[in-house]
């Protein structure tokens, strides 16, 4: 029983958003104790989840972060219990990453085949939380009525645990709620659902879900508004709030992905003397002395705008 009480200490370490790091760490600590005490089928479900936090992290090694290492490994295991924690594992970094094609790919392969075989367990929150996302994601993306189908099944499962008091999914209603509307073409709605998610998951602690509500916010506002300036607010915040939670991998791709929207702005030098002359930021220019009728005009901004 001890074994379980710490499997579960770790696993809702990394549901309610605690540093990558630090679970991590416990991670690796009680692993070696799980294996010492022949508790196996803990101790693989262990290095599964110690192998997605570390490519969350960056950490691992390998190009694809959606690929766990020992992969092979754990699709060969007979038990289903360690079978489900990696395909649930699998469905979350996918969910992160942005491959919301496999993603819905597997929540339509396998349903809700972990919440079944243990419908007590509270990790199947954030399991079904991803697989409803990556449905939605493609619902959006290809208009496909499978998608929406599915994405609809999951989230009535959501509104379901609400109805009976879970106070722990309000915010992966809302998100819910926000992709359905921006499917249905309801944009304004969306925008306040989006909202609320960003406001519930930050109010309950869940750091790294308030980060992926700001980043599909920032998405919306790039895709169905065309506000760019709004976007890169929402991005600026999702990458804050990943890098505070330490997955340094998602903010590196979430930066490169919208790298354009992060460049700097130009730099504006107004010379009494000489034309306007523009640089880029950073880079390092000569310039004579200042003189009386001169002035140096920047439209740089704080990189981390607050209020939004």
């Amino acid at each position: 029983m001890s074994s379980q009480a710490i499997g579960q200490y770790i696993f809702i370490g990394f549901q309610c958003g605690k540093p990558l790091k630090i679970v991590e760490k416990d991670g690796r600590i009680y692993s070696k104790q799980f294996l010492e005490f022949k508790r196996e089928t803990i101790y693989i479900d262990h290095l599964i989840y110690l192998e997605a936090l570390q490519n969350l992290m960056g950490l691992s090694e390998g190009d694809d972060p959606c690929t766990m290492k020992s992969e092979e490994y754990f699709r060969s295991q007979q038990d289903p219990t360690v079978v489900g924690v990696f395909y649930s594992f699998q469905s979350i970094l996918y969910m992160y990453f942005g491959d919301y094609e496999n993603g819905a790919k597997l929540a339509l392969e396998r349903g809700d085949d972990y919440s079944k075989r243990i419908p007590s367990y509270m990790f199947i929150m954030i399991e079904t939380f991803a697989r409803g996302m990556s449905l939605y994601a493609m619902a959006r993306l290809t208009r496909k009525r499978t998608y929406k189908k599915h994405a609809l099944k999951v989230h009535k499962t959501v509104k379901s645990w609400l109805r009976k008091g879970n106070p722990n999914v309000r915010h992966y209603d809302c998100l819910f709620n926000a992709e359905l509307a921006a499917l249905q073409g309801k944009l304004s709605t969306a925008e306040g659902y989006y909202h609320s998610a960003i406001v519930c998951a930050t109010r309950q602690g869940c750091i790294h879900e308030s980060a992926f509500a700001s980043e599909r916010y920032g998405e919306f506002l790039l895709t169905e508004r065309n506000n760019r300036e709004e976007a890169r607010h929402k991005f600026d915040d999702a990458l804050r709030r990943y890098t505070e939670w330490g997955a340094r991998r998602k903010a590196d791709m979430l930066r490169e992905r919208h790298r354009v929207l992060f460049e700097k702005p130009a730099e504006i030098v107004v010379d009494a003397h000489r034309q306007p002359r523009i640089s880029r930021l950073g880079r390092s220019e000569e310039f004579s002395p200042a003189t009386p009728g001169s002035s140096r005009l920047t439209t740089d901004e704080p990189a981390c705008p607050t209020g939004h």
